[in-house]
């Protein structure tokens, strides 16, 4: 785990806060100065290898210097948010997330009321968590202030990324885009930017007594 460190103030120390695993920094800049849209999709001109992933997905390029500048709390790096969530590593930490008989475990905004069967089948871009990872969330998060439940999850796939969709008139050429979910299989999958890996939750037990 990483901590931003604050400055003084009147001569006290606020405590250091800490930053995800997956947060930007600010020395970390988006770079879309070669992206091309057109009828046919999105793509990098020139392209680099690393531009897509293996289902040939186009993602945002970021640098990625973590630990310069300052943290963006709010904004979530493509790459390391697509590894946590490819690979199960806590969003904290960067470690592997906890897993026991029951499953991996997940930190969710407590949205008990959206269906019987809630979270199950719940489609999230939020990676899985450490046991250590909790408590500081819970702590600084402010979305999660609003009630929080851990959860262990038996299974979960990746089915989509969220990102931004962009599309383009074909008689002025002009472009636009749009914050949107996609699933793997949807046809406007050519011209969608992705910024992250969502999975869909499966098996799901709340364990509101952990860590």
């Amino acid at each position: 785990m990483s901590f931003a460190k604050n400055p003084k103030r009147t001569g006290h120390r606020k405590p250091a806060i800490p930053v995800p695993y997956v947060s930007t920094w600010s020395g970390e800049i988006r770079d879309d100065r070669d992206l091309q849209v057109d009828t046919l999709g999105i793509s990098y001109l020139p392209p680099r290898p690393t531009d897509r992933d293996n289902r040939d997905v186009l993602w945002a390029r970021y640098s990625s210097r973590p630990g310069r500048g300052r943290p963006d709390l709010g904004l979530v790096h493509p790459q390391r948010q697509r590894r946590a969530m490819e690979l199960l590593l806590c969003q904290v930490s960067g470690k592997p997330a906890d897993v026991d008989e029951r499953g991996v475990l997940w930190l969710l905004e407590d949205r008990r009321d959206d269906w019987a069967e809630w979270p199950n089948g719940l489609e999230t871009t939020h990676p899985p968590m450490s046991r250590a990872g909790v408590e500081p969330s819970l702590r600084w998060c402010p979305h999660l202030r609003r009630g929080a439940v851990t959860v262990r999850v038996a299974a979960s796939v990746v089915t989509g990324v969220y990102g931004t969709l962009w599309s383009i008139d074909p008689r002025t050429r002009t472009t636009s885009s749009t914050a949107k979910s996609l699933t793997f299989d949807s046809p406007l999958l050519p011209w969608m930017q992705a910024r992250q890996l969502v999975r869909t939750l499966h098996g799901c037990t709340i364990v509101n007594d952990e860590p």
